[in-house]
């Protein structure tokens, strides 16, 4: 993701994204690498922190003696989906995650256009079909009896 984009999430929701401002490396925190996406997906990951960031304050408010709280750990593309890691997460944060993740499955990691799962060679990404072209992806042909990737 470009770094501006970047900048403007780890602003915007300090609670989220707390480890991104730290001295923290990479055995602690893999937010040290930043967000391991392209920009397609920024809207959405917006969306996903303001909610995020709502309840980890609401969290912080209903247990008022604890210095820890949830937070972003990781959050990057793989195998050409969104992967959205927490760390402490509660039952309803991990549901806005996965609500998150399967809109990423439909929506172009490059432009942020409807999309879907392209691959090259053993590379997986979703694409609209203006990006594909552009990365050189192709179409992904399954069988309904595969499995998920």
């Amino acid at each position: 993701m470009k770094k501006e984009l970047e900048d403007k999430l780890i602003k915007a929701f300090p609670n989220l994204y707390i480890d991104c401002d730290s001295d923290k490396g990479p055995m602690e925190t893999c937010m040290f690498w930043g967000f391991e996406c392209s920009s397609g997906w920024y809207k959405l990951i917006w969306d996903l922190s303001e909610k995020l960031e709502a309840l980890i304050i609401k969290y912080k408010e209903e247990n008022p003696g604890e210095e820890w709280s949830p937070r972003a750990m990781q959050v990057k593309e793989k195998m050409g989906g969104l992967r959205f890691y927490l760390s402490g997460e509660t039952d309803e944060m991990s549901k806005e995650v996965e609500k998150a993740e399967q809109i990423a499955d439909e929506t172009c990691e490059e432009c942020g256009k409807p999309g879907a799962l392209k691959h090259r060679g053993t590379w997986y990404r979703t694409l609209c079909d203006d990006c594909r072209d552009k990365e050189n992806y192709e179409d992904c042909e399954r069988n309904e009896d595969e499995e998920d990737i």
